[in-house]
């Protein structure tokens, strides 16, 4: 059974970058789920890059007015994670990270 072990999330605006922190060690094997959001603009992501040097693939992307996306990464150690998302132009910018046992 899948379970929501920690969340984080925060808004940043007029930046390429968001950067946030789990308040806890991430779990090995654990998935990591970021969703990322744009508020106006059909912004995207370039990339995210993490402190476990992890994979990390798109799941779903929409464009409509505002470009909301789904990424995944799986945890290869159970340690401290920073996530990065790099977007391709200056916004604002949702970053919602979640990480699920379970899977």
């Amino acid at each position: 059974m899948a379970n929501v072990v920690q969340y984080i999330s925060n808004t940043v605006t007029s930046t390429t970058t968001d950067t946030l922190s789990f308040s806890q060690n991430v779990n090995q094997n654990d998935v990591l789920i970021a969703i990322v959001s744009t508020m106006g603009t059909l912004n995207h992501v370039r990339s995210i890059t993490d402190s476990l040097n992890l994979t990390w693939y798109k799941v779903s992307q929409s464009n409509y007015y505002n470009d909301i996306e789904v990424w995944y990464a799986v945890a290869n150690a159970s340690q401290p994670e920073t996530v990065t998302v790099n977007m391709a132009d200056t916004g604002d910018i949702n970053l919602t990270l979640i990480e699920i046992s379970g899977l």
